[in-house]
Parts: structure tokens; C-alpha cells; sequence
């Protein structure tokens, strides 16, 4: 079939046109992947990383006030300890709380799981052990328990702690990587569209220069012998 002058432009833009449409669509779509994998950065790597320094910070504040129980010179010195000590408690449970109901991987919720037994074994050890023993000014004996009873509770809970801390950190560093792979193989599609436009482009142009080239020379050879030229109407 013979096209026209007409439909061979328009074709030719036709292509170009798709062209531009691939690469667009092609930039919306990897955009997009990079938009949620950015989301899940923020609401579980940003945001949850935040809650774990607000439990690193507990369990720090939560020793000052064991030693300012230990210390205490009298009875109400002992009891503000006290009342410390239980808001402190309900901060770290509800922070817990918040992380465990947060998590978006499920295979890491085990880590949170963890730190939430040390931390409930701890605060038995020193609710039952410590702080009586603390209440009755025996010292000696307040510090033995705490070198045989609470700091290995306490070394457990930082293990958790910092488990739970490196899991956040790893699952951040995947989540980079992943987005530059998805930036590169945009890239590439992109690229590799422009590419082939720009060939096929090329391609058209050339063809269709040489149609209108010899629809020029069949004139030519019409206005030197008065002959008409052997062209279809449709040109």
C-alpha cells in the first residue's frame, strides 16, 4: 500500500509521539516505586529508628533512678526514686507498645518480642530484688544484688536493644540500595527508549526522504518530456 506525503508525517510523528509517551509513562511508574519504597523509609525505618532512641534513653534515665533509689539519704528521696522510676516504666512499655503495632516487617517483630522479655525480666529482678533491698539502707548488700542479679538482666536488655538497632539500620541500607536500582533501570528504559526513538526517527526521515525524493524526480521527468509521471494519485 502507497501512503501519502500526509500520512507518512503523520505517522512519522505518530511514532515520536508514543515515543514521548513511553518515556513519560516509564518516569511516572519507577517514580512511583521510589515514592512507596521512600514511605516505608520514613514510616518504619525514620520513625521507628526515633522510638528506638527513646528506649535507649529510658533504659539510661531508668539506671540513674535505680542508683538515686540506691543512694537516697531517706525514705522520700527513695520514694520520688519510686515515682521516677514507674513513669519511666510506662513511657518504655508504651514505646514498646507503639513499635511492636508499627512494625511493618513481621519477620522482624521477633527482635521486638525480645527486648520486651528482657526488659519484663529486668523489671522483675529489680522490683522483687533491688529495691526492697534498697528500702531497708542495706548497701553492701544492694550492690551484690546488683552485680549478680540486675546487671546481667540489664546487659540482656542492651543486647536487645542493640539487635533491634541494627535491624533497623540494615533494613535502611536495603531500602537504599533497592532505590538505586530501581533510579538505574529507570535510567536505562529511559535511556534505551530515547535510543530507539532517535534510530527509528532517523530511520523514518531517511525513508522518507527518498520518497519524496523520487516523487521530485518522477516531476522533473515530467516537466522535461511532457510525459505523466508514473505516481499513484495517493502521492
Amino acid at each position: 500500500m502507497t501512503l501519502g506525503i500526509r500520512a507518512q508525517l503523520l505517522l512519522a510523528f505518530g511514532f515520536l509521539l508514543l515515543c514521548m509517551v513511553a518515556v513519560g509513562a516509564a518516569g511516572l511508574i519507577q517514580a512511583s516505586r521510589l515514592n512507596e519504597h521512600m514511605e516505608e523509609l520514613y514510616a518504619d525505618e525514620l520513625i521507628g529508628t526515633g522510638q528506638v532512641a527513646t528506649l535507649a534513653q529510658d533504659l539510661l534515665l531508668l539506671e540513674d533512678a535505680v542508683m538515686d533509689h540506691v543512694l537516697a539519704p531517706d525514705a522520700a528521696r527513695r520514694a520520688e526514686a519510686e515515682v521516677t522510676l514507674a513513669a519511666l516504666d510506662r513511657s518504655l512499655e508504651a514505646t514498646i507498645e507503639t513499635i511492636r503495632k508499627g512494625e511493618i516487617h513481621r519477620e522482624r517483630v521477633e527482635a521486638i518480642e525480645e527486648f520486651a522479655r528482657s526488659w519484663a525480666a529486668y523489671k522483675q529482678v529489680r522490683d522483687t530484688l533491688i529495691l526492697p533491698a534498697s528500702r531497708t539502707g542495706k548497701l553492701e548488700d544492694v550492690v551484690q544484688r546488683i552485680q549478680t542479679e540486675l546487671d546481667p538482666r540489664l546487659n540482656q536488655v542492651q543486647q536487645a536493644l542493640q539487635k533491634m538497632i541494627k535491624e533497623k539500620t540494615d533494613s535502611a541500607t536495603q531500602i537504599k540500595a533497592s532505590n538505586q536500582v530501581i533510579y538505574a533501570r529507570a535510567w536505562q528504559l529511559i535511556l534505551a527508549i530515547m535510543v530507539v526513538g532517535f534510530v527509528a526517527g532517523a530511520v523514518i526521515a531517511q525513508w522518507m526522504a527518498q520518497r519524496i525524493r523520487r516523487l521530485l524526480e518522477s516531476y522533473v521527468q515530467f516537466c522535461r518530456s511532457g510525459l505523466p509521471p508514473a505516481i499513484s494519485p495517493a502521492t
